[in-house]
């Protein structure tokens, strides 16, 4: 005999947010992010999965730990694992979803010309990420990057930005072919004064320097490319003195 199926379905322990749902043969899958009680800040824990039988929503089964968040490279004991999704491969294997700028290009963006900054697929301060839902009111920013726009809502003339962009502030961009890059530059407004450092992974090594000066109107800074051609991210870290108020693009320069 079935049992009732009561909501929350999940036993009264876990806590899996954002729950996304994938029904593959006869059961429902749900991955999501995964809060720790009483945890520090929000999704703290491992990803892991339950499943259920289509037909028997009460009857729900712990998977176990689908993706530990030591095994990823970007991780490095800072931030949190925020919601996941995953996809069926055309070989009937599950993959997990791996958020980028090339959305639904796919494969890399081309390696050369300008990007708008609100592309940004990862976007964290020096203290990790943070949600913003009124930057300007009692939640104040901090030194916390976001992305805005200028005036009110609207429908058309989009000029999504990344502000409050400061000391230790880094954002990602997943992913570029790259080929005879020769310089990177980054258009910002702002008083920040310091080095704009560029990377192929978020703690990786340095393949570009972009010094950074204060400027009232959109000014473009380059600095020369020293890494190799490929499929690359390029993560872009300010460190320095004042802010950027709008981080408006990236441009990629080939020789």
């Amino acid at each position: 005999m079935k049992k009732q199926a009561l909501n929350p379905y999940l036993p009264s322990y876990e806590y899996i947010p954002d729950g996304e749902p994938h029904v593959f043969g006869d059961r429902v899958y749900v991955y999501g992010s995964h809060d720790r009680f009483n945890g520090g800040g929000f999704c703290m824990n491992d990803y892991i999965t339950w499943s259920a039988p289509v037909d028997d929503l009460s009857d729900w089964r712990y998977e176990g730990v689908i993706y530990k968040k030591a095994d990823d490279p970007h991780y490095k004991g800072r931030g949190s694992m925020y919601a996941p999704d995953v996809c069926r491969a055309p070989d009937g294997s599950i993959k997990q979803v791996e958020m980028t700028s090339c959305g639904l290009n796919g494969g890399p963006l081309e390696g050369s010309g300008e990007y708008e900054a609100r592309i940004a697929c990862n976007l964290t301060s020096r203290k990790g990420g943070r949600f913003h839902s009124k930057p300007f009111g009692k939640n104040k920013a901090g030194c916390h990057p976001y992305f805005t726009q200028s005036g009110g809502d609207r429908e058309g003339d989009g000029d999504q930005y990344i502000a409050n962009f400061c000391n230790g502030a880094m954002a990602g961009f997943k992913y570029f072919y790259i080929k005879n890059l020769r310089r990177i530059g980054v258009t910002v407004l702002g008083n920040a004064e310091g080095i704009m450092y560029v990377r192929n992974e978020p703690f990786g090594a340095v393949v570009a320097e972009i010094a950074i000066h204060p400027t009232a109107s959109d000014k473009t800074f380059y600095g020369e490319y020293g890494g190799n051609d490929g499929k690359k991210a390029l993560y872009f870290t300010f460190e320095g003195k004042g802010k950027i108020d709008k981080f408006t693009k990236i441009v990629l320069e080939r020789g």
